[in-house]
């Protein structure tokens, strides 16, 4: 009986063992076409089942029991385009596929076209990128400007340390002189080149990709990229089809949930949707976040020839903010000590913490306050800001592509940006300052009392009602622009192309400030207002929650411009020159001035016509080696803060900036080493500094004086190596030498005054350019343990960075003093990610990250400010310290 139950197994078993002998597999390795590196966690699946692998990190991978036949085996991977291949499965034997997967079109056609976006080994301009997984390594508490930190020339910092509050200088130069781009539209603020990112954090998780472009830039329409171009490329829509959710947690309470949502291509139309919610304390004192962000991209294939893209992005939010730099020895008196404070101004200090922040206060009846139009409760019971952001930008964009042949197409981006909301500040009669209390907060509750006790009723107003001193006030400013770009592309031969576009720019903006928060009392008098008369009606000075005071008016801008550029390539050589040409007017009304009034309440328009030229070539000396070099000459119009008093009259000198640039460079392209070493000199011309006088009778006079000039010149390096299969390296240096080269001397003497005389000397030649660290250099190190998953360390250091300073007030007994330069600094990050290995449609990542690992005391801002005037530069500085350590935990659902 034993003996039969063993045969009858063994001949169940036959048909088992004969399949096995059936089946086969196939193996390979899965690389990038665009430079042979390795793609890491790739998914590799036979189409129709749910057999599938992921490739290692060495991009490595292997299918297994096969069964005999023709397969199709699908290749997927974030960023690439997918691939299918047909594979015979031989019994008992395992195929060789090696396959190359093309990038995926990180952007859609319409954007291709107006992004100039570089690309290695052929546009001659010094770039850096990041790219859709970088920036997915990063938490949600790292805005954009800190995630570029790691760019060669590029410096940022969070500034006050309220969420959305960051800037960034690029070789030197300001963030009002970095073109930003957002799908090619540009996006500094019209009036004074600004970008508050805080409008933009809906683009933290809805970026493929954002590219940094240093010095002349590959842009070519006309923008003050006098630093460089950050290039930011949204999430097209015709991604592939899933949903991924991801929650965040971290230090102070923050708390972030995001949806991303892509339809895929659904016949000619696709859809991308992404919406996140952000709450928190803040890592500073009282800098909490209230914030919503969406995205929206949509495309629709018309026919071969037409295609459309509707974007539209946008972040209402709020925030606390910290806007007074203190002393070093305020926030650490033993820090103040070891980098140069006296002690006289240390022991008169009271220790707050790196994290204190003035721009607060205690109050038990915070009262109803005003904006967006409307009253309401305050936020908090029991405290209220005296600095808070509340805004809300949304852009839109519509695409229209047009391809009649392979030759030509045109391509039109019509654009809309609204913007609401301001900014809170604090005012009282005959200024702004407030009183502290003795925790060094401002002292909100005394204001209150103040305000509401019985001595403020002043019967010349009110027999009543009780007249507040302090206040808390709105400065709002809000905008309409809309705008139009199309560019012409003509294919002159396989080597040559032509290119040609306008641009055309419409913009007002409305600037009031507004009363927020009486603050105990009943109302507040302000005679801003030109129009009345309040000797006849003195009532008309008596102003309530939402009544406009200070100031009241408007700025229009109107741009039109043209560009034309030729690209000649070959194989190893691509050349190009570029010509750009803008046409750019302004004019200023203000609601609070007659039109009787010497400058009238409404400006003449103000023309000023802007250019560039530049020209750049690359040349690939081999499959590896490759050289470039560019130069250029931008004329730069003002922006219209520059141009009016505000009276509405122009300035007495009001000129165009002029910008010369030369670079060269060299890189080395191979699967394991891409390294990249340029060279830049940058001479900017001809800046004007504004003055404000009062002459002997106390009358106030503004003028300007141009000629001011600086030279901006450095090295840089960055480079990625992959020393083993399961480690890439990456690191950069930097190295600056930015300097004024000019003083400014002379005398004003006003038209309506020409017996008044104003001397003015700046001495500034051989002094350093501030507000940005000069040197610096980063080395990250990311270990790929398993799949899809990796561990990162970075470090980043900072020196010869010199404190901000206004170059108005270097006057002779500063003559050859260097602003303070600040103390050198270093900091680690820690970033790590495990996607839990599982074939199933959910997939699982976890995330944890650690900023500041070590934490570092640094200061990260600082001004060379003009208080304890007889002490040394560190007793004048006024600064803001870095973040301390900080924790973000995460986890995300991706349904495939």
């Amino acid at each position: 009986m034993k003996n039969t139950f063993k045969l009858i197994i063994l001949i169940l078993l036959i048909p088992c063992a004969e399949l096995i002998s059936q089946t086969g597999g196939v193996k390979g390795v899965l690389s990038s076409a665009e430079d042979d590196s390795p793609i890491i966690g790739a998914s590799v699946m036979v189409q129709g089942t749910t057999k599938g692998t992921r490739t290692n990190t060495m991009g490595e991978y292997l299918l297994q029991d096969l069964p005999q036949g023709n397969h199709q085996i699908l290749f997927r991977s974030i960023g690439y385009k997918e691939a299918v291949i047909e594979v015979i499965i031989k019994a008992q034997s395992i195929a060789l596929v090696n396959m190359k997967l093309e990038p995926a079109e990180i952007m859609s056609e319409t954007v291709q076209v107006i992004a100039s976006r570089a690309e290695f080994r052929e546009t001659p301009v010094a770039f850096s990128n990041i790219s859709k997984q970088d920036l997915e390594l990063n938490p949600g508490t790292m805005e954009i400007p800190m995630i570029l930190n790691e760019t060669p020339g590029l410096y940022s910092s969070e500034g006050g340390g309220g969420y959305g509050d960051s800037r960034m200088n690029l070789r030197g130069f300001k963030q009002n002189n970095v073109a930003v781009m957002v799908n090619g539209v540009p996006v500094n603020d019209m009036e004074n080149g600004w970008v508050h990112w805080s409008n933009w954090n809906a683009l933290r998780d809805a970026s493929a990709s954002i590219q940094v472009q240093r010095g002349l830039g590959a842009s070519r329409i006309a923008n003050p990229s006098v630093g460089g171009t950050v290039n930011i490329i949204s999430d097209a829509a015709d991604n592939r089809r899933g949903v991924k959710l991801k929650q965040e947690y971290g230090s102070s309470q923050f708390l972030k949930s995001t949806l991303v949502a892509n339809s895929g291509k659904v016949g000619d139309f696709a859809v991308t949707f992404m919406g996140s919610r952000t709450t928190g304390d803040g890592i500073i004192d009282k800098t909490w976040i209230d914030d919503w962000s969406y995205y929206l991209a949509m495309s629709y294939d018309i026919s071969k020839n037409h295609k459309l893209d509707f974007y539209l992005v946008g972040t209402p939010q709020q925030h606390g903010q910290r806007s007074f730099k203190q002393g070093m020895a305020v926030y650490d008196k033993e820090f103040a000590l070891k980098n140069g404070m006296n002690e006289e101004f240390v022991i008169i200090e009271n220790e707050r913490g790196i994290t204190y922040n003035e721009n607060w206060g205690k109050i038990s009846n915070p009262g109803k306050e005003y904006y967006n139009g409307e009253i309401h409760d305050a936020r908090f019971d029991d405290m209220l800001m005296t600095r808070q952001n509340y805004y809300h930008k949304p852009q839109m964009n519509l695409n229209w592509l047009w391809t009649p042949n392979e030759s030509f197409s045109l391509t039109n981006v019509f654009y809309v940006s609204l913007g609401s909301g301001g900014g809170v500040g604090n005012q009282r009669v005959g200024g702004t300052s407030f009183p502290l209390d003795s925790n060094r907060q401002t002292d909100l509750q005394g204001v209150y009392e103040f305000n509401s006790g019985n001595s403020r009723i002043d019967p010349n107003y009110d027999p009543i009602r009780k007249k507040s001193n302090y206040i808390l006030t709105n400065s709002v400013n809000e905008h309409f622009w809309i705008g139009y770009l199309g560019t012409a592309e003509f294919a002159i031969s396989e080597k040559a192309k032509f290119q040609g576009g306008i641009d055309f720019r419409y913009y007002e903006g409305y600037h009031w400030r507004e009363i927020r928060n009486l603050l105990g009392g009943d109302y507040y008098i302000d005679m801003a207002d030109s129009t009345v008369d309040y000797k006849t009606n003195p009532q008309a000075a008596i102003k309530g929650l939402g009544d406009k005071i200070g100031y009241h008016n408007d700025g229009i801008i109107r741009q039109a411009g043209a560009f034309l550029q030729y690209e000649y390539k070959t194989r190893d050589l691509t050349a190009y020159g570029n010509v750009t040409s803008s046409l750019n007017s302004q004019k200023r009304l203000d609601y609070f001035r007659r039109p009787d009034m010497p400058g009238s309440n409404e400006s003449d328009w103000q023309n000023f016509l802007g250019f560039t030229v530049k020209t750049g070539a690359n040349y690939n000396l081999s499959k590896v080696f490759n050289i470039y070099g560019n130069i250029g000459y931008y004329s730069l119009p003002p922006y219209l803060d520059a141009i009016f008093r505000l009276d509405n009259t122009v300035y007495n000198t009001v000129a165009n900036e002029e910008v010369m640039g030369f670079e060269f460079g060299a890189g080395a392209w191979t699967r394991e080493l891409k390294m990249n070493l340029n060279l830049y000199y940058t001479i900017w011309k001809n800046q004007t500094l504004r003055y404000r006088r009062f002459d002997k009778n106390d009358n106030e006079f503004r003028f300007t004086l141009p000629g001011l000039d600086a030279l901006h010149m450095g090295a840089e390096l960055d480079m990625e190596w992959r020393p083993i299969r399961d480690l890439r390296l990456r690191g950069m240096i930097s190295v600056g030498n930015w300097t004024w080269t000019s003083d400014i001397i002379g005398e004003y003497s006003p038209e309506e005054s020409p017996t008044t005389v104003f001397p003015v000397e700046a001495y500034l030649d051989g002094i350093k350019v501030g507000d940005a660290a000069q040197t610096s250099f980063s080395l990250s190190a990311t270990y790929y343990p398993f799949r899809r998953s990796s561990v990162n360390l970075s470090y980043r250091h900072f020196s010869n960075y010199y404190a901000d300073f206004d170059p108005e007030f270097r006057t002779a007994e500063q003559k050859g003093i260097q602003p303070w330069e600040l103390p050198s600094y270093g900091i680690f990050n820690l970033f790590t990610r495990y996607t839990i290995p599982m074939r199933a449609i959910v997939g699982v990542s976890l995330m944890a990250n650690v900023l500041n690992m070590l934490d570092t005391k640094y200061i990260a801002d600082a001004d060379d400010a003009r208080i304890n005037p007889g002490g040394e530069p560190a007793d004048r500085a006024r600064v803001f310290f870095g973040r301390p350590r900080t924790f973000v935990v995460g986890v995300e659902l991706e349904f495939r």
